[in-house]
């Protein structure tokens, strides 16, 4: 990746796009690369001309080391009820309501978010209008939970910047992985 930037294949003002910036950069045509999460695949494929990268795009899993495929992170959009609530079986109900597989189908028109039954990721009529699904699950399927970690903002701080070193220029790759090392083991003993 840091030689992405460096060759500017990736331009250099990347480095700070924030997800929506870099969604429309992806859209305009401006960037190869996207990784972002599958509602942004109504506006890759609008059909009003705002994008240009419709039907001139792919979606694959992560990338691996070698042959082996990568590995997403575990994690998910969560509903819950407060215990200071008033209407708690009310707030229950609609839970249930809410995250049935119906109406996960039915408000599959209405958004390209994407529903968490294995059985819409499967679906033929499904999958004709998002025919990335069958990879979506793959990745799913394969996804791991989080390293855990004690001083999770803190691993966070230092993975980022030494990343971000390395993509800038700043370090070379290897330097800037054996500072991160050696932060995320000083991390790891406290």
């Amino acid at each position: 990746m840091s030689d992405a930037f460096a060759d500017n294949l990736v331009p250099s003002d990347a480095i700070t796009y924030l997800e929506e910036q870099g969604r429309r950069a992806f859209q305009d045509g401006e960037v190869v690369f996207l990784r972002n999460w599958p509602f942004v695949y109504a506006s890759l494929t609008a059909t009003d001309g705002s994008s240009q990268v419709l039907d001139k795009f792919g979606i694959s899993s992560v990338p691996g080391i070698g042959d082996n495929p990568g590995v997403s992170t575990l994690g998910g959009r969560n509903l819950a009820i407060s215990p200071f609530t008033a209407n708690k079986a009310t707030a229950l109900d609609f839970i249930k309501f809410f995250t049935s597989e119906e109406e996960s189908r039915a408000r599959l028109d209405k958004s390209s978010r994407a529903p968490v039954y294995a059985s819409l990721l499967e679906d033929p009529a499904v999958v004709e209008q998002r025919p990335f699904y069958p990879t979506l699950l793959e990745s799913l399927e394969n996804a791991q939970p989080r390293p855990k970690v004690v001083q999770y903002g803190a691993t966070t701080t230092a993975i980022q910047e030494e990343a971000y070193a390395a993509l800038t220029g700043d370090k070379d790759p290897e330097a800037a992985l054996a500072d991160m090392q050696a932060k995320l083991e000083e991390l790891s003993a406290e």
